[in-house]
């Protein structure tokens, strides 16, 4: 019974030691044993887009850019790359790690896909080489925002020959339908005594009000003489 009892455990023991997992002390194997001591690996710094980038959406799918890290060590490195929608980078958008790295010290990665316009945007990056890391770069924030544009202002008053008592009328007209989200918009209204405005009488700039703009003339006009006139918007930052 005794000898049945050594045989059994020395079994289990060679059935231990055979789901065992072996890691190489050698700095170039694949797999190493944890961190390799006295390895120091330098953060990549973000380039582009830089902290406070205002990029229009239609210029997406982005293309981020890093300047590479340096490694003490032998092993090469690749670089994890992260997009959150807040700095804490909890709230992640996009990950892509084993980037390899670029040549003449930067490395570049195009986005798969485009960003949700309308938003501020954190990246950030890090490289490793499989056993160490560097810190994660500063994070960079840039926001993606939709491109203004303008479809015609409706003028509104005076129309269709109206015949008007003054020489200085007031014009009225329906403000431009936009997309975007412009800061600051103003008019450039043009009066002309030809349809093609080959011949304009006054040029004048003011600022767009809520709804429906009216702008009184800051000249007199001609008198007693068919007029043409018309509004165009314009985006001022």
């Amino acid at each position: 019974m005794k000898t049945l009892k050594v045989l059994s455990a020395a079994v289990v023991s060679v059935v231990m030691a055979s789901c065992a997992v072996q890691k190489s002390e050698t700095p170039l194997s694949p797999t190493v044993a944890g961190p390799i001591a006295g390895v120091q690996i330098t953060a990549p710094k973000t380039l582009e887009p830089a902290s406070g980038s205002q990029i229009p959406g239609d210029k997406q799918p982005l293309t981020l850019l890093l300047e590479n890290a340096s490694s003490s060590g032998q092993r090469p490195l690749s670089y994890l790359f992260e997009i959150a929608t807040e700095p804490g980078f909890n709230n992640r958008v996009f990950a892509q790690d084993n980037v390899p790295p670029g040549d003449a010290g930067r490395t570049s990665l195009k986005l798969p896909s485009n960003l949700t316009m309308g938003k501020v945007y954190y990246w950030r990056a890090k490289a490793l080489d499989g056993a160490n890391e560097s810190p994660y770069s500063n994070p960079a924030d840039f926001n993606v925002y939709t491109p203004v544009a303008f479809d015609k202002p409706s003028l509104l008053s005076p129309v269709n020959n109206d015949k008007v008592s003054s020489q200085r009328p007031i014009f009225a007209f329906a403000d431009a339908p936009r997309q975007g989200s412009p800061l600051t918009v103003s008019y450039v209204i043009e009066i002309s005594s030809d349809s093609a405005f080959s011949a304009k009488v006054a040029v004048w700039q003011f600022d767009e009000t809520p709804g429906q703009t009216t702008f009184p003339s800051a000249a007199d006009l001609p008198g007693g003489v068919q007029l043409f006139c018309t509004p165009a918007p314009l985006n001022r930052p």
